[in-house]
Formats: structure tokens, C-alpha cells, sequence
């Protein structure tokens, strides 16, 4: 039997006990605006779904099937053996997800799925016709994303075999085979391992450190397969995410212009770097929500997920956002007024679509049926309407000059080209 999931508005004003949880702008989503709804993929053309994470969107479309539990082997290269107390402790601490729900038949959700099913196809024909040995040395590190896309196709409900070409219980089984290889070669695991605890430190520049971006990615398509892990396995990944979030604790955000407005990263904004740090501190409150350092976690969360788009004039304002003044949060900025910015010295519409690494969060914390903080979609409408009607005159711009967002077209203008390819959407 499946219940409608709940994704109506929850955006909570305070991170403390007895919190309000107020705004809704397009029904169904918890946005304070109607541009911060569509920033979150309520568009009816393929740029506007696209510019989200297929991942991020898809907990919040479809249902979850009935799964039973398979269990598998452990870490093979722990670098100490696991206790059944310590494991226990840890797990007593984590819930697991719930996405039951009905599939809505929208065109924006049958665009999600339908572009879930593509990635989902090649992962599982082309990518790994077979499935690999658990711990092989072909599994490198990006295919706990490719585990992310498997379990939210195969645990949320979007998955179609016919289309696939495979079965449910081959790409389930590949999730499964990836998340747990991946989870096993991280710092918290083994000796000089990848990410957190692998003995080394956060970089000044959060764009040298990934580890937290990566680690959300692989925890939450673990975490969705959560029925699928032995209890060792789920410890393993709680461990990792927990480990990733204690990391963060002491390090601030990174800002590409000072409080009084001096520039500390030259055309390099680092909104991106700080939302996709904010991620693993999400996934670690809405896995561990009794976590001893969970409220640590959130004030944390919160703290990059308002400095990664923030604006000059949001450094003096005293709105209060999740229980303090926008002056006392900030130690700078990332984006202008307007809400565009400027990174690998160009105008640059992608890094204001990242935007979604940390809007993230409302997925995110729908699977446990829980209060997303309102830093999570702070300035989403700034951003998105920019991408939607700033315009950039050509010349000095590239030709045809123009918004980034176009109406009735599924491409993006870069005025000044983009780095990673102009077909990026």
C-alpha cells in the first residue's frame, strides 16, 4: 500500500525545537516564491527540469516498491574490525528513508524519469554489462554516482525494465555492488583512503576538496538502498557520511569577495564550493538526526548553504534566516546584486544552475519527512531570475547576446562560452 509523499510546503524559519515552518509558491513545493519553485525544476521545457539534479528531483516524483533485505560481505581492507557495539551505536542514531508515494504524471516528472531511464540504460548496458565483483579494482570512485542514478531509479519507482534492457534485480544488484565498493575505500574506512579521515586536511580553497560532494553522492544512493545493505554495510556508510560532516565542523565558508567588498579569489566564485559542502552536512542531519553532533551539523549546514549565494547587501542585512541576522552569518559574498557571478574568470550561467547542489536539501530531507531549513533555497529566486531575465548585450558578449534562459528552447546562452562544453544544458 503507498501514501501520498508529503512534499507540500516545509521550509522551516529557525533551526531550533518549535521552529515555524512557513512559504509555499507553486503548490506541492516548499519555496517562499514562485521563482524559487521554478528553480527547483517547475519548468515546463527540458532546461529548466534538466538544470537539477535528476537525483535531487526524482525522491520528490515517483514511489517506492516493495524491497526485501539482501546482505553482503564487509569492508574486506578495514583497517580494524567492526564491533557489533560500535556498529549498533551508530545505526541506533540513523532512520532509514521513506519516499512511498504516488507517481505524478506531469510533464516535468515524465521528463525526470524519462532522463533517469537514459542514464539508468547505459550504466546498466553499456557502463557494466555485467555485474563486477564487489571490491574489483575496475570500480573506480565515479561509480557511486552511477550507483546514485540506479537506486533512485530502482527504490524510488521509476525503473522500467523494458527500457533498461536489464531487470530490476540486476540494477539493483549493480547499486548495491558500487555504493558498498565505493563506501569501502574511503578515508573512515581504510588506511589512506579517499575523502575525510584518510588523514588529510581541508584546504584553505574548497575547490581543492570534493570529498564532501562526492561522499553525499555515493551516501545517498547507499542510504536509498538502504534495505538492500547488511548492517555492516550500513554502518560503513553512516560511518563515512559522519565522518565527512565531522570534517566540516571547524572550516568556514569560502567567499570570492570580503565584507567591504575586496576580492579574495579573482573571477573565481566560490558559491558552488559551498553548496556542494553543504551537502554532506545534510545528508549527516537527515540520516543521523540523533547524532550527538547533529545540531553542530546544522548550524554548520546552514552556514555554507547562506554564504554560497550570497550577495554584497545580504553581508549588512539583518533578515534573520534559520535563527540569526544575514550580517552575523556572512563574512562576505559570491554572487552580485543581480544575482549572476562570475567564475573561471567568465560570465558564467552553469555555476548559477549549481545553484541546485544545495537546494539538494529539499530531496533530500522529503525522504524522512522533514523540515528543509529555509538556507537551502535562500536567493533561489535571486539566482533564477537572472538565468530567466538578465541580459547580456552583445557586443560586448557573444553573439546573439540575450538571457541565459530562453523561452521555448531547451538552450542555455553563455555569453562568453562554457568551459565544459556549450551543450551543457
Amino acid at each position: 500500500m503507498t501514501r501520498a509523499l508529503d512534499v507540500n510546503a516545509r521550509v522551516e524559519s529557525s533551526p531550533h525545537a518549535g521552529h515555524v515552518r512557513q512559504g509555499v509558491g507553486i503548490p506541492g513545493w516548499p519555496c517562499s516564491s514562485p521563482a524559487e519553485g521554478r528553480v527547483l525544476g517547475v519548468r515546463p521545457s527540458v532546461k529548466r527540469a534538466a538544470a537539477v539534479s535528476v537525483a535531487v528531483l526524482v525522491p520528490l516524483v515517483m514511489a517506492l516498491p516493495g524491497r526485501a533485505v539482501a546482505a553482503g560481505p564487509t569492508c574486506p581492507s578495514a583497517r580494524e574490525p567492526l564491533s557489533a557495539d560500535v556498529r549498533d551505536r551508530l545505526l541506533s542514531q540513523t532512520v532509514a528513508p521513506d519516499a512511498a508515494g504516488t507517481v505524478p504524471t506531469g510533464p516535468e516528472s515524465l521528463l525526470v524519469r524519462r532522463t533517469l531511464l537514459y542514464a539508468t540504460r547505459y550504466i546498466a548496458t553499456t557502463r557494466w554489462p555485467s555485474l563486477p565483483a564487489r571490491h574489483s579494482a575496475k570500480i573506480g570512485l565515479e561509480a557511486g554516482n552511477e550507483a546514485l542514478a540506479l537506486a533512485t531509479a530502482t527504490e524510488i519507482g521509476g525503473y522500467n525494465a523494458t527500457s533498461v534492457g536489464k531487470p530490476l534485480s540486476f540494477a539493483r544488484a549493480l547499486g548495491v555492488v558500487l555504493a558498498v565498493t565505493t563506501v569501502c575505500r574511503h578515508g573512515s574506512v581504510i588506511q589512506n583512503g579517499w575523502g575525510a579521515g584518510g588523514g588529510r586536511t581541508v584546504p584553505r580553497d574548497l575547490h581543492a576538496y570534493s570529498s564532501p560532494h562526492t561522499a553525499a553522492n555515493i551516501g545517498l544512493g547507499a542510504w536509498l538502498l538502504w534495505p538492500h545493505l547488511s548492517p555492516d554495510e550500513r554502518y560503513y556508510v553512516a560511518n563515512m557520511v559522519a565522518s565527512e560532516a565531522d570534517a566540516l565542523l571547524p572550516i568556514r565558508p569560502n567567499y570570492q569577495f570580503d565584507r567591504i567588498g575586496r576580492e579574495i579569489y579573482p573571477g573565481d566564485s566560490k558559491a558552488e564550493e559551498d553548496a556542494w559542502v553543504s551537502m554532506a552536512l545534510t545528508l549527516a542531519v537527515a540520516m543521523m538526526p540523533d547524532h550527538t553532533n547533529a545540531k553542530r551539523w546544522r548550524h554548520k549546514e546552514v552556514e555554507f548553504q547562506i554564504a554560497s549565494y550570497s550577495s554584497r547587501p545580504d553581508v549588512t542585512s539583518d533578515t534573520v534566516i534559520n535563527g540569526g541576522r544575514l550580517r552575523d552569518w556572512l563574512r562576505g559574498s559570491n554572487i552580485r546584486n543581480n544575482g549572476t557571478l562570475r567564475n573561471h574568470n567568465i560570465e558564467h550561467p552553469l555555476y548559477m544552475a549549481a545553484i541546485h547542489l544545495k537546494l539538494a536539501a529539499v530531496g533530500i530531507y522529503g525522504l524522512t519527512h522533514t523540515a528543509t531549513p529555509r538556507s537551502a533555497v535562500f536567493n533561489g529566486s535571486l539566482v533564477y531570475g537572472a538565468l530567466e531575465s538578465h541580459r547580456y548585450p552583445s557586443p560586448p558578449f557573444l553573439s546573439p547576446g540575450g538571457t541565459a534562459y530562453r523561452a521555448g528552447s531547451s538552450d542555455v546562452y553563455y555569453p562568453q562560452g562554457n568551459d565544459w562544453g556549450t551543450r551543457v544544458l
